[in-house]
């Protein structure tokens, strides 16, 4: 599936979220660069961006959100988890 639109039950998901889930780095920055939000989230589980990139151990995908100056790192998913959490209970050391 491309990561420029992904598809859950019907519904588009925001091209952002589907590049920094499969780690995609020029589609990020391209998706970032056309104005798209880096604290979107996606539907039933409330994911934003970063958090599916660290979940994917795409480092460079993690950098690049990071270093968006709107970047709200306390955004956390349903069940409240930040992607400081999910960095921890993944092992993500380097991440952290």
């Amino acid at each position: 599936m491309s990561s420029r639109l992904w598809a859950k039950k019907g519904k588009r998901e925001h091209s952002l979220w589907g590049a920094s889930h499969s780690g995609d780095l020029v589609a990020v920055r391209a998706a970032l660069a056309s104005g798209q939000s880096v604290n979107s989230k996606r539907g039933g589980d409330g994911n934003t961006c970063l958090i599916v990139a660290v979940m994917g151990g795409h480092k460079k995908v993690v950098t690049k959100l990071l270093k968006q100056e709107d970047c709200d790192l306390s955004l956390g998913n349903r069940s409240k988890r930040t992607a400081l959490h999910v960095a921890c209970s993944y092992g993500r050391v380097g991440m952290v």
